[in-house]
């Protein structure tokens, strides 16, 4: 009788050991399955902001060149307008000679 209440005993015991045994595992796989969630969510946050850089290198890129052709047409720009001064200043010189002219006659 004592060696089947010791075996009925022990028995128990290893229903109770495999029972918290499984309750660790379905702990276990729910913290793995959290932290699978997270891993995946953090992985596409990553996704978006390697899009988010490659697009802002992208717009970046393209204000360079567009600065390079304001800048080329600014230069253009101060090229024609000081052209455009002598042109003025030696039709006012011609303007000066011809009145300084009239005054002699």
């Amino acid at each position: 009788m004592k060696k089947a209440l010791g075996l009925a005993c022990g028995l128990l015991l290893l229903f109770a050991a495999g029972c918290a045994t499984n309750q660790v595992d379905a702990v276990d796989e729910a913290r793995f399955n959290q932290l699978e969630t997270k891993v995946e969510a953090l992985e596409r946050r990553v996704g978006n902001i390697s899009v988010n850089v490659d697009n802002l290198r992208s717009e970046t890129k393209e204000l360079r060149e567009e600065s390079a052709k304001a800048r080329e047409c600014s230069a253009n720009a101060r090229e024609i307008a000081e052209k455009a001064l002598l042109k003025a200043e030696e039709c006012l010189d011609r303007q000066e000679k011809a009145f300084e002219l009239q005054q002699m006659k």
